[in-house]
């Protein structure tokens, strides 16, 4: 390994750090927790403050922020499977990573260390990296698949999405326009100005729920069991049971089944995961069923002492009786349709 510590001061020195508090508070703290890392990077020219990306996970139980990934561009010659292991922290060659994947010049590589963890509280200024804005905007590109590529692998709509992101990213804007999205997306003239706009809606939505996302993911009932998809937030329990939130609005298997904000729905999917005592009935039509303050619903929740199909209000127009673990009941005739919607 051979790090060049005046090439890294020289392109550390014109870089921003980022402002969002997570960042500041591992700003502040390293020199004082992680003096060791804090030296290292150092010694090598690498200002400690300006990562090129970093990902958290708030620890509500021990009160703490978890930093993983916090990635530094570096100048030099690395052996492929480079480490150096400093007290707890690890350093190693990130070869993954978005950045690495694209614009990186001679004897450039993406530097990860972690973990760092730091007491605190759940902060305001959340740090949403670039890995998952990158994601949303191909979420976005594939979900419209403009030109219609048959095989929507990671390199479809790669480059497109570094782009609008990177243009993102240099001008801070989080509004997304369709003009911004027609100036990055290859043109063959097959787009309309429509089309552009549902696109840059999509990014721009997502964008709007990362950091509700994060707050959501970070609950031990729900964490990587939750994904963006469809314009919103997605908690997909079993193959009858998917539940989406966007727009302030939740449906259940494609049927709207209330009206909740942030807050609420964090209750919301939190029960829908932990609660095993209740079952839901679906209906084919709505019918009235008094349930936060809605009285004309498609469902129905009955505690599993107490659940009948037979007595059942409505019972012939009962498709779908599931709880958060499998499916009790699918209406024969309708299985097929049921099948398609979810």
């Amino acid at each position: 390994m051979e790090i060049d510590s005046e090439l890294n001061k020289k392109y550390y020195k014109n870089l921003i750090n980022c402002k969002c508090d997570e960042c500041k508070l591992i700003q502040k703290k390293m020199p004082k927790l992680y003096l060791d890392v804090f030296n290292f990077l150092k010694e090598q020219g690498i200002n400690h403050k300006k990562m090129l990306d970093v990902e958290t996970f708030y620890d509500e139980q021990n009160k703490s922020i978890n930093y993983s990934n916090c990635s530094y561009l570096c100048f030099g010659n690395f052996e492929e499977n480079y480490q150096n292991i400093i007290n707890d922290t690890t350093f190693k060659i990130n070869k993954t990573s978005i950045y690495a994947k694209h614009n990186l010049e001679d004897k450039q590589v993406v530097m990860s260390c972690e973990p760092f963890i730091v007491k605190s509280k759940r902060l305001k200024k959340r740090h949403i990296s670039y890995e998952m804005k990158y994601k949303l905007v191909n979420l976005a590109l594939k979900e419209f698949n403009p030109f219609m590529y048959d095989d929507l692998n990671d390199k479809s709509y790669f480059e497109d999405s570094i782009k609008i992101l990177d243009h993102i990213k240099e001008k801070k804007v989080y509004k997304i326009s369709w003009k911004l999205v027609k100036n990055y997306l290859k043109k063959d003239g097959s787009i309309n100005k429509k089309q552009y706009q549902e696109i840059a809606n999509r990014i721009s939505t997502y964008f709007n729920l990362m950091k509700t996302y994060k707050n959501y993911n970070e609950n031990e009932y729900l964490n990587g069991k939750l994904t963006f998809g469809e314009g919103g937030i997605i908690l997909n329990l079993h193959d009858n049971f998917k539940i989406l939130y966007k727009d302030n609005e939740t449906y259940i298997n494609g049927k709207f089944y209330d009206n909740l904000l942030p807050k609420q729905m964090l209750k919301f999917l939190i029960n829908f995961a932990k609660n095993d005592n209740i079952i839901y009935v679906q209906y084919l039509h709505k019918h009235v069923s008094i349930h936060s303050g809605h009285y004309i619903r498609c469902f129905k929740e009955v505690k599993k002492n107490k659940y009948n199909l037979d007595t059942l209000n409505h019972k012939d127009d009962v498709e779908l009786v599931f709880d958060n673990q499998s499916t009790l009941y699918i209406k024969e005739n309708n299985q097929q349709d049921l099948k398609a919607a979810i």
